[in-house]
């Protein structure tokens, strides 16, 4: 357990021990209902907005057996569908991830994109002219950034049957490992080739101009 006292506690942590506390009250005693009510609560506290501290995962997990359960990348998706940004850093912080911000993403279950933000398990984005969608994260003790890398994949088309229903599972078309660096390096090379591509714009229209006046 850390060295963090009650008095100190964030509302997350005061909320957890509420629960964890008052679960089982009226029922006979159930290690089941017990950790079902505290994966509930987390979600329910991300859900809600409440505000983390940065060792918050960390305190659930030491405080109240979170090993049991704990959903980690449920509720780091969650946090980031609902732009609770603490809730994310907390969990950030939690595994010693780095955020991956990409351009024009939509999370789980949200039906908008954000023009950028963090990408989560479930999250979809553009890359290499593809629309991927993340499927994990894991950790390498190569490369930069930490060894840190997301998995993403495009999928084939799937048949539908007479009715317009999915048949079969999801059969994976191409599978991306992506760090950190790579999205940097990609956002840049965009970046410089619509910056050309608007020059190119300017000197046509300017050509465009001097032709009509001329």
């Amino acid at each position: 357990m850390s060295e963090r006292s009650t008095n100190q506690d964030s509302t997350v942590i005061q909320f957890l021990s509420h629960v964890r506390d008052h679960t089982n009250e009226v029922h006979g005693w159930s290690w089941g209902r017990l950790n079902q009510s505290m994966h509930q609560a987390m979600m329910l506290a991300i859900g809600a907005g409440f505000e983390f501290q940065g060792d918050d995962f960390r305190e659930a997990f030491d405080r109240f057996c979170g090993n049991y359960w704990l959903d980690c990348e449920n509720y780091y998706a969650h946090a980031v569908a609902e732009g609770n940004l603490s809730a994310a850093q907390a969990y950030e912080a939690f595994v010693g991830r780095e955020p991956f911000i990409v351009d024009n993403p939509k999370s789980r279950g949200v039906g908008v994109r954000r023009k950028r933000y963090r990408v989560a398990v479930g999250s979809t984005f553009p890359w290499m002219g593809e629309e991927v969608t993340v499927t994990s994260f894991g950790c390498s003790a190569e490369g930069s950034d930490g060894g840190n890398y997301l998995t993403a994949c495009t999928y084939q088309e799937q048949d539908c049957d007479e009715n317009g229903y999915v048949v079969g599972r999801r059969k994976i078309k191409r599978r991306y490992r992506i760090t950190v660096a790579d999205i940097r390096v990609d956002r840049k090379a965009r970046e410089e080739w619509e910056k050309a591509e608007k020059m190119k714009e300017k000197k046509r229209a300017e050509k465009t101009k001097q032709r009509e006046a001329a």
